[in-house]
């Protein structure tokens, strides 16, 4: 039997909100990670600073919205 990953959701991917992302990207838990944020600039720079750190496989995905509309 196959145990759902958790789902992570950070809203706001300023400068905040990206350090924590840059943070969970050390999680010892599966995970997928949604990140919201209407600026483009900001998850852009979130997507930046994630990428930066090791690879984790514990985090199946992390995905970028500018919208928490239509999450589910």
């Amino acid at each position: 039997m196959n145990k759902p990953y958790s789902r992570l959701l950070i809203i706001g991917s300023g400068e905040l909100g990206s350090r924590y992302l840059q943070g969970l990207s050390k999680i010892d838990k599966d995970v997928n990670i949604t990140v919201v944020d209407p600026s483009s600039h900001a998850l852009k720079v979130a997507q930046k600073r994630y990428e930066q750190m090791p690879s984790n496989p514990r985090i199946h995905s992390v995905v970028y919205h500018k919208s928490i509309l239509g999450l589910a």
